[in-house]
């Protein structure tokens, strides 16, 4: 059943459909550049023949290539990331990725985060360790001499930049006592007398070098020296050896780089107590922003504490604020844009993700406010979803998708991609994939990296790395073709054409800069920004997300739409924000004043980056748009809209915020009901719209679907590559009317044309007979586990792990169920069930259809010896028409589960979570789990949808 994958072009050359016949090829059939392309971790002794043979089982199973990582942690491979050894394996696995015809791409790290080329860098120059600009703090009272001896306990790079003196008041800064102190010589004593008797603080700014966890230190990625580096170790390197070795390098891959050195830090109080990101490097762009230097800041202690009063202070504080971390974010992106100026010059593309996506106060600091800054240099730019399943749940928001998404839409670059499923679990499913798969797909997804194809799995670190395994250690590998090639015709699909949206979601990155101390407000208002996001998904608006610089550089309006070179907006949304820019504000009240429409929500700025607290031409911007009451009617938590400006509102909520948008902007998708809510990606070729419709319900929904587009609809098959016109539906002023059914988290291909289609619609067919298959069948065990290229992974001994397994004898016969309730708890494999089926003689023409109910987790099914298909999904029926003849006929299922079962015998294992090994028992249920039925239909005429 295995098609040849298209040859391979140049990645980042690659053309994507624009007209319907171009996708309807790439649909097919679909080439390479659409194909799954995961982590490959080199995670042991590599054996050349035995990763060919893993390399062309990958290509066998419709993957489009791979990233060659180097995992060199704990008990993994003994070879180091850019050692002699790892560029013999980087020439032969370029060499079998040419020859297999998969795109070799290089991970730029051994393991993450990226930016210490294995740690090479600091073992050559540990001056560019990542550093952070704290706050030592000593109390001290008056009227008698203090003696501090600041220098006690710094580690020896420290360095002090600036001391000051203050009097505090619950916790926070009066301002007017603030007092400049010159710092002493290294290894003296600073001697100081307090003005007055009360108690006074001491506060020693200084540089220190960044915490690493594990004893695994970072660089400084805002220092220009570390990124050259970093880039002419890694990726010169890898375009050097590559040529050399007659490779072909179809790009990169960056995981994570950020400002915390460490992933670890995923409590925003945890991750802001570590300081402000600081580089030395920030100082001259600094001084360029403020005008003055950061050590001769008479605010600078409002960097660490709030001021007791509104004051001048307070206002120098926030201008101190945002132009600090303005100054940060610039830096940081130097990193990004290094990179991208390097692939830009070899030609290859640079993909990757950030750290962290969901949380504003996280964004703040580990990228320096605003991630977009960062995906404008990277030519896909991506993100993770990592454990979407199971007590530690990572719901992923639609923001975080639709920050690197905007900015492709932005900039015309079709693909974004995303690292997904690590964490899942050895019990994860292809219906669990799915529901991954497709919340990415409705969002901007179209490029799938899998976490992760793992060489080996021997010893327990191996096996505990954040499975599932995308590795032909899996029973259902052999199944995974089918899900492979739906997933390909789903980027195919989603990267043809342009993005359709509707309205801006305003990212407000100077209100993070405002709040830097405040984490509890920032995540407040992440919370309320990321269900602003996914309110407007469920309420049938697409978005994108755009900051000050694409309004500054990329919109324009005209003729009453937001307007940039590749898409048009019909509505912004302003989240809740104190602190804004006021160049962005002024240019909104232009294009108000010419009817653009604005909804603000929840609350009205009122400082700005350019004149600080209160800046009262903000206050005449904002007023210009919403009425001179504004401010107070806002306060007073009112709805409004505005007198001033024809197309301008207040909400106070998000309910009225969405209330207001579907009076200026009919949604573009709208189920019968909002309990059935479906959300769409909407892509615009030449000659069609597409809708792909996704149901987020965990319930099958039968449901009324207005889409804004006009057309005659046809439906896209992602499992087969086929489509189907639409008969029953409607087309008027509101656009296109039609009913359809989902299954729980099924997603739909709806193509409008604008013409109606020649071709006869899909038949109806309706069921004449149907036959239960009952009782038992005829059951074999296949030990997958036991296959050569397989069983090595299996054969050490797990020193500290205890088997609670019992020994079980597989049954000869079995009935349609659970295979851990028949005697095999603990199996994981394949079971081939058996039975002959006696059918009746049937009418020319009528269709043969076989439904497995249920199955856990795939199914290859062949019937009289004939192979008929696979089956990953709900709801698990195929057409057997072809296969079948009256009286006797044999049937063959072929059901494979998870590794799950196998490591659920493990004691140890059975308390770990899900993302090191883990794995809930209800994900163990495996097997043939039935109700068995064949249905005999016979057609009926037009299809009556």
């Amino acid at each position: 059943m295995s098609t040849p994958l298209s040859p391979l072009t140049p990645f980042k050359q690659s053309r994507h459909a624009v007209s319907y016949a171009e996708l309807r090829s790439d649909f097919r059939n679909p080439p390479g550049r659409y194909r799954m392309l995961p982590i490959f971790r080199l995670n042991d002794e590599i054996d050349f023949e035995r990763m060919d043979a893993q390399l062309s089982s990958l290509h066998e199973q419709g993957f489009g290539g791979v990233f060659s990582c180097c995992e060199h942690f704990a008990d993994s491979s003994p070879f180091r990331f850019l050692s002699e050894a790892w560029w013999d394996i980087v020439r032969r696995m370029a060499e079998t990725c040419k020859k297999l015809g998969l795109y070799y791409w290089a991970y730029d790290e051994e393991d993450w985060p990226s930016g210490t080329a294995a740690g090479i860098i600091l073992e050559q120059e540990p001056d560019l360790i990542w550093k952070s600009l704290k706050c030592m703090e000593y109390s001290v009272s008056g009227p008698s001499k203090a003696t501090v001896d600041i220098w006690a306990g710094l580690p020896e790079q420290a360095r002090v930049i600036a001391m000051q003196a203050w009097r505090m008041q619950d916790g926070a800064i009066l301002t007017d006592t603030l007092q400049t102190l010159n710092v002493p010589p290294p290894g003296e004593a600073l001697e100081w007398l307090p003005p007055s008797a009360e108690a006074w603080t001491i506060g020693v700014f200084v540089v220190l070098p960044g915490i690493c966890a594990e004893d695994r230190p970072f660089c400084d990625l805002m220092n220009p020296r570390a990124t050259q580096a970093f880039i002419e170790r890694v990726y010169q390197a890898h375009a050097e050896r590559l040529e050399e070795y007659g490779g072909e390098l179809s790009g990169f891959f960056t995981d994570e780089p950020h400002l915390l050195a460490w992933a670890g830090y995923t409590n925003s109080a945890n991750a802001l107590a570590q300081g402000h990101p600081f580089s030395f490097e920030m100082l001259p762009v600094f001084k360029e922003n403020c005008g003055t230097e950061l050590s001769r800041q008479p605010a600078l202690a409002l960097m660490f504490h709030e001021p007791a009063e509104a004051s001048e202070a307070a206002l120098d504080a926030m201008l101190l604020r945002c132009r600090y971390y303005r100054t940060v974010s610039q830096c940081f992106s130097r990193h990004f844009e290094a990179m991208y100026q390097f692939c830009e010059q070899h030609d290859v593309p640079l993909t990757g993700h950030l750290w962290p996506e969901e949380s504003f106060s996280l964004q703040l600091a580990a990228l320096g406010g605003n991630p977009q800054h960062l995906y404008r240099h990277m030519q896909i730019p991506g993100l993770d979803w990592v454990m979407a399943f199971g007590k530690n749940c990572n719901e992923l928001p639609a923001n975080a998708i639709k920050y690197p998404a905007s900015i492709a839409h932005l900039y015309g670059r079709p693909r974004v991609s995303c690292e997904s499923f690590a964490g899942s679990g050895w019990g994860a499913t292809f219906q669990d994939f799915l529901r991954v798969l497709h919340w990415e797909h409705i969002h901007g997804v179209n490029m799938q990296i899998p976490i992760s194809f793992k060489y080996s799995l021997r010893g327990e670190g191996r096996a505990q790395f954040y499975p599932p395994g995308f590795s032909y250690q899996q029973p259902w590998w052999e199944h995974v073709r089918a899900w492979a090639d739906y997933e390909a015709r789903l980027c195919a699909v989603t990267s043809a054409g342009a993005h359709v949206a509707q309205v801006i979601l305003f990212y407000p990155e100077a209100d993070l800069w405002t709040h830097c101390l405040e984490y509890k407000t920032l995540d407040l208002r992440s919370d309320e920004y990321n269900h602003l996001g996914d309110q407007l998904r469920m309420h049938g608006y697409d978005y994108d997300v755009l900051d000050d610089q694409a309004l500054a550089e990329n919109i324009r309006w005209k003729d009453g739409l937001f307007r940039s070179e590749y898409e048009s907006f019909e509505v912004m949304i302003l989240p809740r924000m104190d602190g804004v820019s006021l160049e962005t504000f002024k240019r909104l009240a232009c294009w108000a004043s010419q009817g653009a429409k604005l909804i603000f929500l929840g609350a009205l700025p009122q400082h700005s980056l350019e004149n600080g607290a209160y800046d009262p031409d903000l206050r005449h911007a904002v007023e210009s748009m919403l009425g001179l009451e504004c401010y107070q009617q806002a306060a007073q938590g009112r709805n409004f809209t505005s007198m001033a400006a024809p197309y301008a509102a207040f909400a106070a909520d998000i309910d009225a915020a969405l209330a207001q948008l579907r009076q200026w902007s009919a949604p573009d998708v709208a189920a019968s009901s909002m309990e059935h809510p479906l959300l769409a990606c909407h892509r615009n070729l030449d000659d069609v719209h597409v809708y792909l419709l996704y149901n987020p319900c965990e319930r099958r929904i039968t449901t009324d679907v207005t889409l804004r587009a006009s057309g005659h609809p046809e439906r896209l098959d992602p499992v087969t590559g086929d489509s189907e016109m639409i008969a029953a539906y409607q087309t008027g002023p509101q656009g296109t009317q039609l009913g359809l059914t989902f299954q729980a988290w099924e997603m739909q291909i709806i193509v409008l044309h604008s013409e109606p289609a020649v071709s006869a619609p899909a038949t109806a067919w309706q069921a004449v007979q149907t036959l239960s298959v009952e009782g038992c069948w005829d059951f074999e065990i296949e030990q997958t586990m036991q296959r050569p290229d397989v069983a090595w992974n299996f054969a050490e001994d797990f020193e500290h792990w205890h088997s609670v397994a019992q020994p079980a004898c597989p049954p000869n016969t079995i009935i349609a169920g659970d295979w851990s309730l028949q005697g095999l708890p603990y199996f994981s494999g394949i079971g081939h069930y058996r039975k002959e089926i006696e059918l009746p003689e049937m009418q020319a023409g009528a269709w043969v259809e076989l439904s497995l109910g249920e199955v856990a987790v795939s199914a290859q099914v062949f019937v009289n010896g004939q192979s008929m298909g696979i089956l990953f999904a709900p709801p698990y029926k195929l057409d057997i028409t072809d296969a079948v003849r009256p009286g006797r006929n044999r049937i063959h299922v072929a059901v494979a589960n998870t590794l799950s079962n196998y490591y659920a015998q493990f004691e140890e294992l059975s308390r770990a979570p899900i993302y090191s090994g883990g794995d809930l028992p209800s994900r163990r249920v495996s097997g043939l789990l039935g109700p068995v039925r064949i249905h005999l239909l016979e057609a009926q005429g037009k299809a009556s949808e």
